[in-house]
């Protein structure tokens, strides 16, 4: 990581609720740790009141919903060199995306650390996540994109997965 990055936003995950995995705040918290022990200045941003509050985790920690407003206000306010967005999960890729097409981080000059902007759009596009398994000759199920809900209910009800 070059040494002019040296304020890092990180955008964390939502509560962790009965039965989910909590391997992303397990991730962002990990990569706070590492960032930290790098000598970088982290801003971590997250809703998941259970989110560890201690220094060794971040420089500066806020708990609140995640939205475009609200992170768009702490990227104002922090100035942050980059932000590392996708490890907090898909709520973090979906609010990155939505702040990154609003034009702040490029009106900022602010990079994002661990993806692009077509990747971003990837994620977010179930028909081009789905196409880009096809392109790279990932196996797949049949799949159908609808954007209608009465069209899949005339869809196959028997789907058969390759091996």
């Amino acid at each position: 990581m070059s040494n002019t990055v040296q304020n890092i936003l990180v955008i964390g995950t939502g509560p962790v609720g009965s039965a989910q995995p909590t391997s992303f705040p397990a991730a962002v918290a990990t990569a706070c740790q590492v960032l930290t022990a790098a000598g970088k200045d982290v801003t971590l941003v997250t809703s998941d009141p259970n989110a560890p509050r201690d220094n060794h985790i971040a420089s500066r920690i806020f708990v609140a919903p995640l939205t475009v407003e609200f992170i768009s206000q702490v990227i104002r306010r922090e100035r942050p060199d980059a932000i590392l967005g996708t490890i907090g999960g898909q709520s973090a890729v979906h609010i990155l995306r939505q702040v990154q097409q609003s034009g702040l981080l490029r009106q900022l000059h602010i990079p994002v650390l661990d993806t692009t902007d077509t990747i971003l759009n990837t994620l977010e596009d179930g028909e081009a996540f789905g196409t880009s398994w096809v392109n790279n000759t990932y196996p797949t199920p049949n799949r159908h994109t609808s954007r209608l809900i009465a069209k899949p209910l005339k869809l196959p009800t028997r789907s058969v997965t390759p091996c």
